[in-house]
Order: structure tokens, then sequence, then C-alpha cells
């Protein structure tokens, strides 16, 4: 199960009744402790409870009662349900409430209310449900069954006209693709640079007379840990990247000592030197941030607080981490605009609320502390001294790569919410290549992969007719081949020689058998491995294919639609002028040919019809055109801007995009860590120092491109941007698909 969006979750509180409220804690909660609850006594017919909201007693518990509210008066509540369940014989030892609300001192409303009533309080908010949401799959479960069916019309893209309000700031997501679609040739460079970074990073420590060696595993996960959407490019580079610094031929000369026989690595003696030089910097620069927030706490707090400056400091850079998280793009605008800068504002009171409060050693000093927290936040980000200004922006800078990797909180909402929406016919290529990939390990089944990510997000995948046909003729074609050519010389065929296979496969299958990068379950022959997706004879005397399509409709999860129900919403006279298109567009001459570019042509205009079934052009919407036609495929949107004219919608979609932008996608809440992983560190400052310029003139001229108009404006430029980079055919991604 996908984890679910915090935000979506708040709405989803708002908008839901009491009884689905109710019904939600009730299962969440035990999700989160895992000991259940039983009604006590009726449910609002006057029973034991008798309140508006029903009452739970623990069965495992005696004295622990549970109840969920929608109510604002939140002492008032709780100050009766303790009284009434006295009256009715109760001795209540401790009660837990949850409220739709959001509310700041919860800790200090607690304490106050245990002491006086002499019941153990707990309260729990609407940000600490949010927050906890995707605790375990029985907490989004719950979310799932009682939460998410009051907000299913929000879920539908202009189900709320104009009052939508989406799941993740616009002018964001429209500078990240602006950003992106100037960068056509993709992140190599930019990638260069960080998977260096992160290589030197992951090894400080390290040191060969103290036996400190790390694994290029342990690497890994340490990069991982830390910037987890690094996983899309780290894993392809790692082993070259390490050979490289290892080796004496290295422009830099040898920077890594590699042990081949135990396969191990540290940085040489000259680079920890470097590395403990500018880490002694930044040290340096930390340490005199600390002494100034030290100085403002001493001078803002009685003296009986001062033990808690120890606390602030870390409640401070904790603080400093949610503000990049929640509003990184607008305070590193903020920091390198110069004096025309302006930032609105920063919201984290409710974090700051909850800071204080792990700051304080007492309930009674929260306020106090949380104004002081407040204070020093307030002054670092509006006027800070010459080092709290330094600090901020290699901050800043690092929080634009982690930008540009798509590590960043609003992005991957984003790309969840296209996910979740879209309409994809998916190609008679792609399929053949998922079918090829059977046999593969997990991580090698890329197009598999990333198909049932969108799947599991929400995603409608068809399979038409005309590509089940042409998947079918495919399998035949291959069978008749292998007859002709391989089957009396199969014992023969080396590993060497199957590169040279045309038939993908034919060459899928050889793999396979000879187990070279497989997941262990190899096929015992031929027949048994065709007879995986289908029955042999049907597919060798070119029967029926409906065994085929069950087999990929169960499989991949797949709708399917008839060559009659497409017919039934497409113009004859265009389909016809677009099959004459693709015919003289391909040079198809046979018979073969003319029914391929039926087909072509029948799905690019169903794709056009589905649209306008969707209101697609007509109701605004943020992740661009829903309806796609996923393949390989270029002819025939050539042919089809020679028939209907160049302003014809780009209707194709590689599926390079789903898998570099979905699917190799970091979930949020790994997303979340990462920056609290990162950016209290010095990883923070050292990555920031390392940010290529070019890269950070990229994001800020993008970004203030966006941030200069307003979210409606912005939505609009975003659907623009999201339809050109979905359609994109020239772009260079970090992630390649053998379309062979």
């Amino acid at each position: 199960m996908s984890n679910i969006d915090e935000k979506l979750c708040g709405l989803a509180i708002d908008a839901c009744s009491t009884a689905q409220f109710e019904s939600f804690v009730h299962s969440f909660h035990a999700g989160l402790i895992g000991t259940s609850f039983v009604p006590l006594g009726g449910m609002h017919d006057g029973g034991a409870d008798g309140f508006e909201e029903a009452m739970f007693e623990s069965s495992a518990r005696a004295g622990t009662f549970l109840q969920a509210s929608k109510t604002q008066g939140v002492e008032r509540k709780i100050r009766q349900t303790i009284k009434r369940l006295r009256e009715v014989g109760r001795e209540p030892k401790t009660a837990i409430f949850y409220f739709s609300i959001p509310l700041g001192g919860s800790d200090i409303t607690e304490e106050k209310l245990s002491e006086e009533l002499d019941v153990s309080i707990k309260i729990r908010p609407k940000a600490y449900i949010c927050a906890h949401i995707n605790h375990s799959q029985q907490t989004a479960a719950a979310y799932k069954s009682h939460l998410e069916p009051a907000i299913y019309p929000l879920l539908k893209i202009g189900g709320a006209g104009q009052d939508r309000e989406y799941p993740f700031s616009a002018r964001t997501a429209c500078a990240f693709i602006g950003q992106e679609l100037k960068r056509r040739r993709g992140n190599a460079s930019l990638l260069e640079t960080i998977s260096e970074s992160l290589i030197f990073w992951a090894l400080e420590g390290t040191d060969p007379d103290s036996g400190k060696l790390m694994s290029e595993d342990e690497i890994l996960s340490r990069i991982f840990e830390a910037v987890p959407a690094s996983k899309q490019f780290m894993r392809s580079v790692i082993h070259s990247k390490l050979a490289a610094l290892s080796s004496k031929s290295n422009p830099s000369g040898r920077q890594i000592s590699w042990y081949r026989k135990e396969g191990l690595y540290a940085l040489r003696f000259e680079e920890r030197q470097k590395i403990l030089e500018d880490n002694a910097d930044e040290i340096q620069l930390f340490s005199a941030i600390g002494d100034e927030i030290t100085e403002i706490a001493r001078g803002k707090l009685p003296e009986r607080l001062y033990d808690s400056i120890p606390n602030i400091l870390k409640a401070v850079r904790s603080a400093i981490e949610v503000i990049f998280r929640k509003q990184g793009l607008d305070v590193g605008l903020f920091l390198s605009g110069g004096e025309e800068a302006s930032l609105d504002g920063v919201d984290i009171a409710e974090e700051l609320d909850i800071l204080a409060s792990e700051a304080a050693r007492n309930a009674e000093d929260i306020s106090c502390i949380r104004d002081c927290l407040a204070d020093i936040v307030r002054k670092i980000i509006y006027s800070p001294t010459e080092n709290q200004r330094e600090y901020m922006q290699r901050l800043s800078s690092t929080y634009f790569v982690l930008f540009a990797l798509k590590n960043e909180p609003r992005i991957v909402e984003y790309f969840s919410g296209m996910a979740r929406n879209l309409v994809l016919y998916i190609g008679s290529d792609l399929l053949i290549k998922m079918l090829s990939e059977y046999h593969l390990p997990p991580e090698g089944q890329l197009i598999t992969n990333a198909v049932k990510i969108i799947k599991d997000a929400g995603s409608r995948l068809i399979l038409t007719e005309g590509a089940l046909d042409e998947v079918f003729t495919h399998l035949h074609a291959t069978v008749l081949e292998f007859d002709t050519y391989y089957s009396r010389v199969e014992g023969k065929i080396s590993a060497a020689f199957i590169p040279a296979i045309d038939r993908i496969l034919i060459r899928a299958y050889f793999y396979a058998r000879l187990d070279l990068n497989t997941n262990g379950s190899a096929p015992k022959g031929w027949l048994s491995y065709i007879s995986q997706f289908c029955s042999y004879e049907d597919v060798r005397r070119k029967k029926s294919a409906r065994g085929l399509q069950l087999y990929l409709c169960d499989r991949y999860g797949l709708d399917f639609e008839s060559k009659n129900d497409m017919l039934t919403k497409v113009d004859r006279d265009q389909l016809q002028q677009l099959k004459e298109s693709i015919e003289k567009e391909k040079g198809a001459t046979k018979s073969s040919g003319a029914i391929l570019a039926y087909n072509d042509a029948l799905q690019a205009l169903r794709i056009f019809s589905k649209r306008n079934e969707l209101s697609e052009s007509t109701v605004p919407n943020p992740y661009g055109y829903r309806t796609w036609w996923l393949t390989h495929e270029r002819a025939t949107e050539r042919a089809s801007s020679r028939a209907f004219g160049s302003k014809m919608p780009r209707f194709v979609m590689r599926p390079e995009f789903l898998l570099n932008y979905i699917g190799l996608l970091p979930s949020k809440s790994e997303v979340v860590q990462s920056y609290k992983n990162v950016f209290p560190s010095i990883l923070a400052v050292s990555l920031g120092r390392r940010a290529p310029a070019n890269l950070v003139h990229e994001v800020l001229t993008a970004a203030s491109e966006s941030i200069e108009v307003d979210e409606s404006r912005a939505r609009v430029m975003l659907s623009e941007f999201a339809d050109q980079l979905k359609a994109d055919k020239l772009r260079i991604y970090e992630t390649q698909i053998n379309a062979r």
C-alpha cells in the first residue's frame, strides 16, 4: 500500500462526519498501539456514555478509555467526559482523546487536566494523526476505509472546480519542471559532482590504520539513508565511481584506497586531511552560530531555564530543517535574492509547539521556551548575523541540490498526485518488453515495476484489442522463428552469442536458460517458457488470443477495450485519414503494415476522445493531460501532425518518464526523514559547498519565474510544463530503457 499524503489526511479529517471520525480513530488507534477498544454502552442512544461522541473502553486495561471528537471546546469536552464516566460508575485511570482540530500547547492542557481530574489525560490532535497516518498498514487502512471517502470528490480531478486545494505548492512544482525542461540533456554533470561528494561523505571516518573500512553496500546504505532520491542513479554508478576514484589514472590522483582481497574501501590519508580541514571550518561555523544562539537565549530566558539552552540549540536546528522541508524554495530565493527579495512568512507554528515541548523540562516552561525559540528562528531568517547568513546560504544551496534530485517533499507529492490520475493505453512494444522481464530479478524489471507502481498509486491502465493482436502476432512470429532457427541448436547457444539474437523474447529465454542475471526460476524449455503467458498451441497455430488477454489483464492489472468499443468513440473519416498518413510515414506496403497503421490510428484518436470524455481540456488540472499512449512509438505522432496540423496536442508518453519521475521516486516519508538526517548535520553544509554554481543558477531562474505569478497562473503554467515533460522525446534520463 502506497503512503498516505499527510495533507490529504488533514483535508479528510476536516471533511469527514463525526461518525466517520469515530470509526477511523477506533481502527487507527488499534493500529498504533495494538490494543482494541469496545463501545461503552450505546452509540448515541442514551446508553451509559450519554455523549454526542462514542466512548470506547479498553478490552485489555480496566480504567482506560478512548474518545474521538470534532468539537472545538477541548477542555470542556474532556471535563464532561470524565464527569459522565464517574456518574455511570466507571473509575477512569487513563483517557485518550483524539480531536479533529489543530491544537498548540496540547502538552500543557494534558498536564493541567491530568492534575485537575486525577486521571492521566492523553490528547492527540489533528497534527498527531497526520504525522502517524503511515505508521503501519492498519493505520493506512483506517484512513482508506473511514476518511478517504469524505474527500473522493477532491481526488477526482476537477471535482471541486476552482475550490480544489491541491496537496502541493503549484509554484514549487512549476519551478522544478521548468528547470527540468531547460536541462534537456539530463542531470549528467550534476550527478557526476553529487555522486563523488556523497561517496566522500559516506567514507568519512574510515581509517585503514584503525581497521575502519567500508564495503560498497555499506557506502550505498549510508548514502541512501541520507538522500533517498540518490537510489535512482547511485546504484548504476557506484562501482565505476569507486574504481575511478581508486585508480592512479584519476585526474585528481588516487583519492580512495581499495583493498581488493576484502573488497573494502577507505579514504586515503590526503583526502582525510582535506575533509578534516573542511569539516573543521564547518564545525567552527556551527560553533559560532551556537554561541550566538546561546547569547540570544540567555537574554530571553529567566536564569532558572539556562540549563535548557542545549535543548534549545537542538530545537533551532530542527526548526531550520522543518523550514527547508516545508518552504525551502521560498527561503532559498529570499536568501539568494538580495534587497529585492521578499518572504511572505515562515509557517512552522505547530512544529514550534512540538519542539518547545520537547526542549522544556517542565510543562510550565513550555510557553517561555517557545517564545524564545520563535524569536531565535525569526532573527536567523530575517536579520541574520554574518555567520548565520553564511550558514543559511550553504543550506540553501544544499536544498537546491536536493530539489534538482527530486528529494523534495512537495515534488514527491506532485508526482504522486499525477500518478493517481493517469489513464494510460499501453503500447504493444512495452507489453512485449514486460513479458521479456519475467525471469529478471525484481530490480531489473524496469517497465514492469514502473507499471506496478503507477497502478498501485491509482492510475488506470488499458489494454486495447489492437495492442493485444500485435503482441499475439509477435509471439506467433517468435515461436515460428525459434522452431526454424534455434530449436535444433539450442544446446549450443552460448552467452556470447545471445546479444546477437534479434527477437527480444528469444534473447530473454536464453538468458533465463543459462541463468544469466535472472531471478533463479529458469524455464524447463521453450514450450514451457511460452506457456507461462498463454497456450503454446494457441500461439503456434494463431488460434485465439483470449488466453493471452486474460493473462495480461490479470498479471498487470489492465482494463480491456475492444475495437468495437473504441470505434464508437472516434470519427471514421479521421480514422481513414490518419491511417493513410501513418502508412506514408512508415512506408508500409504490405497488408500487415496496413493493419498496424489502422491499429495505431485508432489508438491515437481514442486518446483524444478519452480526453474529451474526461473533460481534460476544460477543467483546471495542474497535472496536465491525464490520458496518454505509453509507448516508444514515434511515427504515429509525426503522421498525426501531418494529417491534422502541428497544433494537435501530443499524446505519446515515453515509459522513461514514468520510471524516472514516478517509478523511482522516493516516498514522501523517506524524503522527510532525509531532511531530518541532512539539515542538522555537517552533510548539509558540505553538500551546499560542493553544489555546482550553474545548478543553483538554473533553479533560481526557474523558481523566480514561477514565484512571480500567483497560484492560479502557476497551475496553468504547471499544466503546460507537465505535458511538455511527459511528451519530451529528446530528453536524456538518468535511467534508460532499452526499447529493443
